[in-house]
């Protein structure tokens, strides 16, 4: 708190007209400090911290949580020790040894503590700190009573309102006059209650504190303080808030007791001279901003949520004694000076060293200083910088004075000059020593906020010292900005979650190469500017522009040689620094946030009640003390410590991909032999389903997509971290979970995070049985419990949409707060890097698939050809030079060489030629055959840029190239950008679950058609109605080498299509099958597969079928990899080093996202095989949802119970995925399809296995056109019928395939299902219900009813607004997505869509 003294303290009246004399007085006595001080060298660097507690009051009965005023009572019971140790220590001489020091604080409720004796300069010294806190707070507690718990937290939430206090006072006192707060919380030091009236008086009104308050889901608009007692008329400052002083939107304080009533942690350090303490107090106020936003604790205020973290503004404003004159209001009269800032403040000028990097230029702000004193300090042999600090200070007033300290030797006594310099506030403090004392020339570190725990709080503490430390060692660290921007800085660290989303100004710098042994710091080499913006995690972590600030720590550390032990405490330490500054773990203020918003009595209104402030000091004392775990906070223990993993990017482990590959071989072959012996689980099931968040903009007729969605998931206690990712539905523990109503267990939904900031998904808590009635009765209304669920946690003006891509994604607007493109994340110039959520295996993913391609994919989706669409069309947003024929020409890396990159252009430009010069059949863009031409000159349909389409459209009978297509450029447009439609099907066993991965395979593109709803791109109608081919192109990470551009030198072979595809393989029966179906030629496409994994498999006993899948699975490359993955060796490690011995193994399966995935059994959460069908687009309505799922469930059940076979050729199924994107395929497009889905399993089959094509000599096109003279009633309609034909495969419309085709002989899936549900006993409701879901899957093949794409598309069309140029303009957008909002929410009719 600065200077105590004891005496009688003079009131304003008398106090100001002594200002001058304390004022002159101190420059002599800082004089005398100077010359007596100035040539003082080589002192020990020595340090403390200061620790502020406050003691609370438990009503358990009646659940409130009060300020205790017995931290007075209490500091004086824990100084008699100090006092009886000094007493003895004078009488004898001895030295004085304490465990801890005591002072008073601001509140009554306070108490602060440092250690006994100051920390020696030793780096062991360090690990003695948490020891010392807790030994601190071990000392409080015994002397407390059984209700108290004593919490180190910025701000106590319901500070000021309401029943806050122990014993209560009214707010009527003569101190603050507050309306909220009684003098009665000022401890009774005599400063205290001066300091607070003397601020009052002087400023001639009382403090004016407004904190803008979080609007929250109910928050109102505008906010307006109802609990301010606007017509209190006790004291003559009671009308000012009523008169302005209280704003709109904002929480109003009114007194001294809000800011210094809040507890903070601060570090000094003593320096070895006077030039390097100059040295320390200019590098260290530079971080304060930073540091600030990585411990912010301080999100509550009187009552209510703050829209601020932290609590330096409040305290800033709290002790601004400014008056009128001097804050610019009045014109100068009494006063001298105009005044910037508050007393509290950031600092105004640095001090410079001999190091030689300060710069005039950096004290870029006018600074008010008195120019008689620096005169005087000046003619007194004060360098200018200094004298211009000291000038600055002493602009300021002192504010207690105390009649008995008025005359004192100025050459003896530092409390004039104390009295000022304590009371100016600022992030760090120069301190000269006291006069004799051995005290020497010190640094004050002020900005931190005081954490929980003992170990947070020793973590930054420590840190802040080793950093100081690693300053003074390498002397050429150079961190100066100008101090305007360190007061941006200071500004931008209050924001709420500042430490994940504001930017830092901050010097630019990058380590040096040694030379000599010596380190050393030098600026960028590309010529750039010297301060740049930077996030917290690159200022802290660092970035390929600036070493970070842990790294130099580190290799300060570097230079010494300590004990393991030590070097693993500090690790930890720098450990938590380091993930609250990435984001990996939360601070205080976050985590109390998402606490608020999660308690069950908040009503999203921005309300702390009782109960919630009482639940919340609960937890918060559990937390301090160990009884709670909060992962999150990382108040974890040693072992939990462990568990925290580090993630190493593709470039990290590319030199261990081969052993990477071979554990994940012996992981698959254990839990293949594992899974042999196990054929008694039960068939469940489950889905993914994701959403994405939207802003509306009515004013201006936009809707944005919003970026809230960690920030939607903290608040619904969802840990965002590497950990939640890719986690598993459970298996109930008993009946009675599973028998719970899904709408009962919608509340305890799986939230997930996605690759994009504004996306999520969603799974169930428990995997479904398989139960009729449930798919019935529950799923839908399940689905919409979710969906209000998460719509209850949105902004008034957020909207929530299951839909798979949002339309102007990649436009020039698109995202709430866009920013800039071509950020270091996403590295493109559609995408900016808010788009992506920070969690790091999502960027390690983006960032592996863009560096192992070796440029960002480019994706060219054709537009769509409207009647007045420029044409040729050029997307100008992707800048043609690198671009031709939609193929890359540019070289794949910065590091390809000369030769390498010209033959990479020559084979692809030959390719195109070839292309382009072949002789096209004339259907060749209407029956797919385009594609294979392109193949057969060496172009991949999906390769690199260009997805050739199979088009059917009249005015696109043209080679799509960059020319006519709509460019993307980044991964992020094809994953994790919008919403997901998943079934998982848990199958009994491996046998089931093949045959479900391989019958499923040919429904996906059948299903895609189905669900078709992307027919708009970066706000441009596509002739795609379907996102599948986008998703495939955007995250294809293959080499040059594996695309067949340039020969194979480092690549295993070739690979014909993106990781994110249709399958290549069929898994076929297990050995010893009799089951038939499958034939070898099925599998006719060429693919790669790993020959080692494949024999090491083999060898195990693993069958040809499956080791051939898992190995063409290896051939890719993961993306990432954690440190347990790296430190696994050998074979008898690897199931150890994991929880269920897969890591490596998922991992492989993670990065092929097939249009069906095969999954082995999870053991944490009990399920068996799995086979996962990817292809569905969300639809936008829940009704939508649940008829597809109930659809795919059913026809696995049918698969498995009636054995269908639905085998067709790889190379069919691929030509039925490429037409099933195409517009409205469902009516307009034909697809291979088996005729008999009852042959073939045990060779009673008659079908010769010939495909019928236009062409073949048979009568196959007579038939197609459905001939009045066609004789085909001799068909059998009911399950079992064979079919005489001869034809195995024929081409069918997808209401022929779903509803049957008597002509063909064709029976329908759909009537199969029927067929099936008619051999149950089910309930009327049930059987209605099922009858309805599946009338609309009925109705959507038959065309009766449009898909989503359709029903966009001929919006857009009939838009007013619509200038027939394919171009879906913001208003447009706004339009459709309201419209869509509506329909979903039931306001709207759309019979077109749904019926």
């Amino acid at each position: 708190m600065g200077l105590l003294s004891l005496g009688t303290p003079l009131p304003w009246d008398q106090a100001k007209g002594l200002a001058h004399e304390v004022r002159k007085h101190g420059i002599e006595q800082f004089l005398h400090i100077w010359r007596n001080m100035k040539n003082r060298q080589k002192d020990s660097l020595l340090w403390g911290d200061e620790v502020e507690y406050m003691l609370v009051s438990l009503d358990r009965r009646n659940r409130r949580a009060r300020l205790s005023q017995r931290g007075h009572e209490l500091l004086s019971m824990l100084q008699v020790e100090e006092n009886e140790k000094q007493e003895h220590a004078k009488r004898t001489g001895e030295k004085l040894e304490l465990e801890a020091l005591w002072r008073p604080e601001f509140g009554r409720y306070m108490i602060e503590g440092t250690p006994g004796q100051p920390y020696n300069s030793t780096v062991h010294e360090l690990v003695n700190v948490e020891t010392s806190m807790k030994r601190r707070r071990e000392i409080v507690v015994s002397l407390m009573r059984d209700n108290e718990v004593l919490l180190s937290v910025g701000s106590f939430p319901k500070l000021g309102s309401g029943d806050f206090l122990e014993p209560p006072h009214k707010a009527n006192g003569e101190f603050s006059r507050s309306l909220f707060l009684p003098d009665e919380v000022i401890n009774p030091h005599p400063r205290f209650r001066t300091l607070a009236g003397n601020i009052r008086e002087r400023r001639e009104s009382k403090v004016t504190i407004n904190m803008p308050i979080f609007h929250d889901i109910n928050t109102p608009t505008p906010f307006i303080d109802p609990t301010i007692p606007y017509h209190r008329n006790l004291f003559p400052g009671d009308k000012e808030a009523a008169e302005g002083a209280a704003l709109p939107g904002h929480i109003y304080m009114d007194a001294m007791g809000f800011g210094m009533g809040c507890c903070c942690l601060q570090i000094t350090l003593q320096a070895p001279d006077v030039d390097q303490a100059r040295r320390l107090y200019d590098q260290l106020a530079t971080v304060g901003a930073v540091m600030m936003s990585l411990s912010a604790s301080s999100p509550i205020f009187r009552g209510y949520l703050a829209d601020v973290d932290c609590r330096w503004n409040v305290i800033a404003a709290a002790v601004d004694d400014r008056t009128p004159e001097e804050r610019g209001e009045r014109p100068l009269q009494k006063d001298r000076f105009v005044i910037p800032k508050s007393r509290y403040g950031t600092i105004d000028t640095f001090l410079g060293s001999s190091d030689g990097h300060f710069k005039p230029e950096y004290n870029d702000l006018k600074l008010v200083y008195d120019k008689d004193i620096y005169k005087h300090l000046v003619k007194n042999s004060i360098d200018d910088l200094m004298a211009k600090h000291i000038s600055h200070l002493f602009i300021r007033d002192p504010l207690v004075i105390f009649e008995e300290l008025l005359d004192q030797d100025d050459a003896v006594s530092a409390d004039h000059f104390e009295n000022i310099q304590s009371t100016n506030w600022q992030n760090v403090r120069f301190k000269p020593p006291p006069p004799s004392s051995p005290i020497g020339w010190r640094v004050e570190f002020r900005p931190l906020e005081v954490q929980l725990t003992d170990f947070e709080n020793a973590a930054f503490s420590v840190f802040t010292i080793l950093l100081a430390r690693a300053l003074l060692a390498f002397n050429d660290i150079d961190l100066y900005i100008p101090v305007t921007k360190m007061d941006i800085n200071m500004e931008r660290a209050h924001s709420r979650d500042a430490v994940l989303n504001e930017k830092f100004f901050f010097r630019r710098s990058y380590l040096a190469a040694e030379e000599d042994d010596r380190v050393s710091f030098s600026s960028g080499e590309d010529g750039g500017e010297d301060v740049v913006e930077m996030t917290a995690n690159e200022i802290v972590n660092g970035s390929p522009d600036f070493v970070g600030l842990i790294p130099i720590v580190e290799m300060y550390l570097d230079t010494f040689d300590m004990e393991t032990a030590v070097r693993e405490k500090i690790g930890k330490y720098i450990a938590f620094i380091r993930g609250r500054a990435n984001g990996s773990i939360m601070t205080a203020a976050a985590w109390m946030r998402k606490f608020v918003r999660s308690h069950p009595a908040y009503k999203f209104d921005s309300v702390i009640s009782s109960d919630i402030n009482y639940d919340l000091v609960v937890a918060l004392d559990d937390i301090t003390n160990g009884r709670c775990s909060a992962p999150e906070l990382m108040t974890r223990s040693q072992k939990q410590h462990k568990q925290q993993q580090r993630l190493y990017s593709w470039q990290d482990i590319l030199p261990r991909m081969e052993e990477i590959r071979s554990q994940a071989t012996d992981q698959f072959i254990v839990t293949w032999e594992s899974s042999l012996a196990k054929s008694d689980n039960y068939f469940t099931w489950h889905e993914t389903i994701g959403y994405v968040v939207a802003k509306r903009d009515d004013t201006n007729k936009r809707i944005l997509l919003s970026p809230r969605v960690p920030e939607i998931l903290e608040g619904m206690q969802c840990v965002l971290n590497p950990a939640s990712v890719g986690t598993h539905p459970q298996t109930p523990d008993t009946n009675d979970e599973a028998q719970k109503p899904l709408s009962e267990i919608a509340s305890s939904t799986c939230w997930r995070s996605a690759h994009a900031r504004f996306a999520m998904r969603c799974q169930p808590p428990y995997l479904h049985k398989f139960s009729v009635s449930q798919l019935a009765l529950e799923i839908k209304s399940c689905l919409k419990e979710r969906r209000r669920i998460l719509k209850s946690r949105l902004q008034p003006d957020e909207m929530l949409f299951s839909i798979s891509q949002y339309p102007l994604l990649g436009s020039e607007i698109y995202i709430d707060g866009q920013g800039e493109s071509n950020g270091p994340l996403l590295r493109s110039a559609l995408l900016t890097d808010r788009c992506l959520n920070p969690i790091l295996p999502f960027t390690l993913e983006i960032g592996g698939i863009i560096d192992r391609r070796g440029s960002v994919p480019h994706t060219a989706v054709p537009i769509f050809r409207d009647k007045e669409t420029t044409w040729p069309f050029i997307d100008t947003r992707v800048p043609e030079t690198t671009l031709d024929y939609g193929l890359l020409m540019t070289p794949i890396s910065s590091n390809t060489s000369k030769d390498e990159s010209t033959a990479f252009a020559e084979a692809t430009t030959n390719k195109i030629s070839n292309f382009l010069s072949a002789a096209v059949p004339e259907n060749a863009l209407h029956d797919g055959s385009l594609g294979q031409n392109a193949r057969q000159c060496g172009l991949d349909g999906r390769s690199n840029s260009i997805m050739l389409p199979k088009l059917t459209h009249p005015l696109l009978a043209e080679v799509p190239s960059a020319k006519n297509c709509i460019m993307l450029d980044s991964p992020l447009f094809g994953i994790g950008s919008g919403g997901v439609l998943r079934v998982a099907l848990c199958a009994a066993d491996l046998d089931e679950a093949r045959i479900l991965y391989d019958q499923l395979a040919p429904m996906s593109a059948i299903l895609t058609a189905l669900t078709a709803a992307t027919p708009i791109i970066r706000g441009y109608l596509t002739a795609r109605d379907c996102y599948w081919d986008v998703q495939c192109s955007t995250v294809d990470d293959r080499s040059a080498q594996e695309l067949g551009l340039v020969p194979l030198t480092t690549a295993k072979g070739t690979l014909l299509k993106s990781r994110f595809g249709s399958i290549d393989t069929y898994l076929g029966p297990s050995q010893g099958s009799n089951d038939l179906a499958f034939q070898p030629e099925f599998n006719d496409c060429q693919y790669t597969y790993d020959s080692s994994s494949y024999w090491k498999m083999k060898e195990s006993g693993v069958d040809h079928l499956l080791a051939q899948h898992v190995a063409h699975l290896f051939t890719r490359d993961i993306h990432f990899a954690s440190e347990r993955m790296l430190k696994v060796k050998g074979n008898g490690d690897s199931k150890s080093q994991n929880v269920d011995g897969q890591e490596h193994f998922k991992r492989f399966l993670g990065c092929n996202r097939q249009n069906v995935c095969l999954y082995p059994p999870n053991t944490r959460a009990g399920s068996g095989w799995e086979v996962e069908l990817m292809s569905l687009e969300v639809q936008l309505t829940d009704e939508e949802n649940a008829a597809f799922l109930t659809f795919v469930v059913l026809l696995s059940r049918v698969i498995i119970s009636y054995r269908l076979n639905l085998y067709l050729p790889i190379s069919l199924m691929d030509q039925n995925m490429a037409r099933a994107q195409n517009i409205n395929a469902v009516k307009e497009q034909l697809f291979y399809f088996r005729r008999d889905l009852f042959g073939g399993r045990d060779s009673a089959s008659a079908s010769s296995g010939r495909i019928l094509r236009p062409g073949s000599g048979s009568n196959w096109h007579t038939t197609h056109s459905h001939d009045a003279g066609s004789d085909r009633s001799a068909v059998r309609r009911h399950i079992g019928s064979s079919s005489p034909d001869t034809a195995e495969y024929i081409e069918l419309t997808i209401d022929e395939i779903l509803n049957g085709s008597p002509r063909f002989k064709v029976t329908g899936i759909l009537n199969i299902i029927l067929t099936y549900l008619s051999t149950m006993r089910l309930e009327y409701d049930v059987e209605q219900e099922l009858r309805r879901q599946l009338w609309l899957v009925r109705k959507r093949a038959n065309g009766k009813l449009c898909t989503l794409a359709t029903w966009m598309r001929k919006f857009v069309q009939s838009h007013p607004a619509y200038r027939q140029d394919s171009v879906v303009s913001p208003t447009i957008n706004y339009d459709l997505l309201r419209t869509m909002s509506d329909i979903e929410e039931g306001k709207i009719a759309a019979p077109e869509l749904l019926g």
